[in-house]
């Protein structure tokens, strides 16, 4: 074999072994093409608007993503076991993705509210400060459907899943 041969295959057994990391510990399992997203209103107004229990700091939500646009598709990855912060950034990032936006996530949930109960999800991302944001939709024992906004957390538990989108 030649060098440039040998140079291709082993290339390629890098990519396999990098693309197989990359994909370990979750899953792309869900695709949800969001339509009629309100891009109008303010993160906040968004959340007061959603129907949902809004639990924690809703003056965070301003950093996380809006997006553009009427329309988007929202991928949900399922963690498969827990995960931090961090490690969840970089796996969307790895995988070539970027965090869906708030406003086709509050779409979705007002769309079908139980969505939340049978499928935990959430977006994280690091405002121009460094600091963890994220909005997670759940049902809350207490409160029925909510979306938790906060800076910091403990690691995701798995089960939940990351809402993405293409970039």
């Amino acid at each position: 074999m030649t060098t440039a041969v040998i140079n291709k295959i082993t290339d390629f057994v890098d990519f396999f072994t990098r693309m197989t990391k990359r994909n370990k510990n979750c899953k792309e399992d869900i695709i949800l093409p969001v339509k009629k997203i309100d891009r109008c209103l303010t993160p906040e107004e968004a959340l007061r608007d959603s129907r949902l229990t809004v639990v924690g700091n809703i003056t965070l939500a301003t950093n996380l993503p809006t997006g553009t646009g009427s329309t988007e598709r929202v991928i949900l990855i399922t963690l498969e076991e827990p995960m931090s912060h961090v490690e969840v950034i970089n796996r969307v990032s790895d995988l070539g993705y970027k965090p869906a936006s708030l406003l086709a996530l509050l779409e979705c949930n007002k769309k079908n509210p139980t969505f939340s109960d049978k499928k935990p999800h959430f977006v994280v991302t690091a405002d121009d400060k460094g600091r963890i944001i994220y909005a997670a939709f759940y049902k809350s024992p207490e409160h029925g459907p909510s979306v938790q906004v906060y800076s910091d957390k403990d690691d995701w538990p798995a089960g939940y899943s990351v809402a993405c989108r293409k970039n």
